[in-house]
C-alpha cells in the first residue's frame, strides 16, 4: 500500500494511513492470532527512519522502496523484486495498488486486492493521451489479475455492480468499506457560517464547475457563501478554465483554490465548514463524503455511482444531480438558511459514520478475511 507519514487528504494514501491506524488499535487481536503485517510501501526510503522509530511494532513492520519514473512502466518490476524477498515467508498478499496486486498473482501468492477506483469509468475523464494509456494498461492488468485473485475487496456495493459488467463470477468479492481516521471523528465544530468545503483533486471528473455555477446563483440571491476547493490539480487546462470562469463572473471573493493541504489544515477546514459539497460525475466511495460525515458536517453530493450507498437523502445529507445547477444551489441554500437542520443532518451523518467507518472496525474485518484465507 502507498503508506506515507505525510498523510494526504484523498485517495489510497489516505486509506493506507487510516487502515494502519486501525491495525495499530487492534494489536491485541493480531498478537492473539499470531499475525504480523509487513507493510510494503513505494512512498520512498526517506520515510523509513521516522516510521521505524515511531510505530514499528512486533505485529506491524514497514519496508519502503523508492518508485522509479515512469511509474506505470516500472512499478510492476519494482514491486516484483521487493515481494520476491518475502515469497517463502508470508501467507498472503493484500494490495491496495494495482501493481502490487499484479505482482502478487504473478508470483503465485494468495492475493487480495482492494479496488479503489473504477478504472474503466475514470478513464473517460483522462486529461491527455498518456493518462488514458496508463488507465488502459492498468485495466489490462486488472482483468488478468482478477482471474487469479483469492478475493477482491469492494469498498462499495457500486464496485460489485461495476465488476458484474465484465465478469459474471463475483463470488470472490468481499464488501469492506474504507476506514476513516480518528482525527475526523474528534473534530469540534467551530462553524464559519457560509463556508462550503469542496475537497478533491481538480479534474473534469470532480466537476467543480457545477459547484462554482451554483455559487454564482447563490451570490445573485445575496446568500452569504464562500467555496474553498482543496486538492491537487490533475487537469491543468480544466483548472485554468475554472479560474477564467471565476474571474469573468467576479466570484474571486467567494471561490478559492488552496491546493492539496496537510491533514491538520484539512481538519481545521472541516471544523469551520457549514457544508461539504461534491458535484462529481463519477465516484467510487469518496473519502471526502466519509470524512465530512465523521466530522458531523452536512454533505451535498451527487446522486451517482457509489455516493448513494453512503448518504441517505434528506437524512444524513442531500443528493443532487451534478448537472442541475438550480437544484445544487437550492439544497445548499436550505442548509445555509437553517442552522438547526445543519446540526440535525450532521449528527445523523456522524452516527452513521461511527457505525460504518471507524478504522478499528475496518481493521477487524480485514483481519477476519486474512484468517479465513489462512485457515483454508
Amino acid at each position: 500500500m502507498p503508506y506515507s507519514r505525510s498523510r494526504t487528504s484523498f485517495g489510497p494514501v489516505g486509506v493506507a494511513c487510516d487502515t494502519i491506524e486501525g491495525f495499530m488499535k487492534i494489536q491485541t487481536q493480531l498478537n492473539k492470532n499470531d499475525v504480523t503485517l509487513h507493510v510494503l510501501s513505494p512512498e520512498g526510503r526517506d520515510n523509513k527512519n521516522n516510521v521505524a522509530k515511531d510505530i514499528n511494532t512486533s505485529n506491524v513492520k514497514f519496508n519502503f522502496f523508492r518508485n522509479l519514473r515512469p511509474f506505470s512502466l516500472t512499478s510492476d518490476a519494482n514491486y516484483f523484486l521487493h515481494m520476491l524477498k518475502y515469497r517463502h515467508s508470508i501467507d498472503l498478499v493484500h494490495s491496495h495498488d494495482i501493481y502490487g496486486g499484479f505482482s502478487g498473482v504473478c508470483l503465485h501468492m494468495p492475493t487480495v486486492f482492494t479496488l479503489h477506483g473504477i478504472l474503466w469509468n475514470e478513464r473517460d475523464y483522462a486529461p491527455d493521451l498518456y493518462t488514458k494509456f496508463v488507465f488502459n494498461m492498468e485495466l489490462a492488468r486488472f482483468k488478468i489479475m482478477y482471474k487469479h485473485l483469492e478475493y477482491l475487496v469492494a469498498i462499495s456495493p457500486y464496485v460489485i455492480d461495476e465488476v458484474k459488467s465484465f465478469c459474471k463470477d463475483i463470488s470472490k468479492i468481499n464488501l469492506i468499506e474504507n476506514p476513516v481516521s480518528d482525527s475526523f471523528f474528534e473534530v469540534e465544530k467551530d462553524e464559519d457560517e457560509g463556508l462550503i468545503l469542496a475537497p478533491g483533486v481538480i479534474s473534469r471528473r470532480k466537476n467543480q464547475l457545477s459547484l462554482i455555477k451554483a455559487a454564482e446563483l447563490l451570490r445573485k440571491d445575496e446568500t452569504n457563501i464562500r467555496v474553498v476547493f482543496t486538492g491537487a490539480v490533475k487537469d491543468s487546462i480544466y483548472h485554468r478554465n475554472l479560474k477564467d470562469y471565476i474571474r469573468k463572473h467576479e466570484l474571486e471573493e467567494h471561490v478559492s483554490f488552496v491546493g492539496q493541504v496537510p491533514l491538520p489544515n484539512l481538519i481545521n477546514l472541516y471544523s469551520h465548514a457549514s457544508i461539504v459539497a461534491l458535484t462529481s460525475r463519477q465516484e467510487t466511495a469518496p473519502m471526502s463524503v466519509a470524512e465530512a460525515m465523521a466530522t458531523g458536517t452536512p454533505v451535498v453530493a451527487s446522486n451517482l455511482s457509489g455516493i448513494p450507498y453512503m448518504i441517505e437523502d434528506n437524512a444524513s445529507g442531500f443528493l443532487i444531480d451534478p448537472d442541475n445547477i438550480p437544484q445544487i444551489s437550492e439544497k445548499i441554500r436550505i442548509l445555509i438558511d437553517d442552522k438547526d437542520m445543519r446540526y440535525k443532518t450532521g449528527r445523523i451523518a456522524r452516527d452513521e459514520a461511527m457505525k460504518r467507518w471507524k478504522n478499528d472496525i475496518i481493521a477487524e474485518k480485514l483481519l477476519n478475511l486474512y484468517l479465513q484465507m489462512t485457515d483454508r
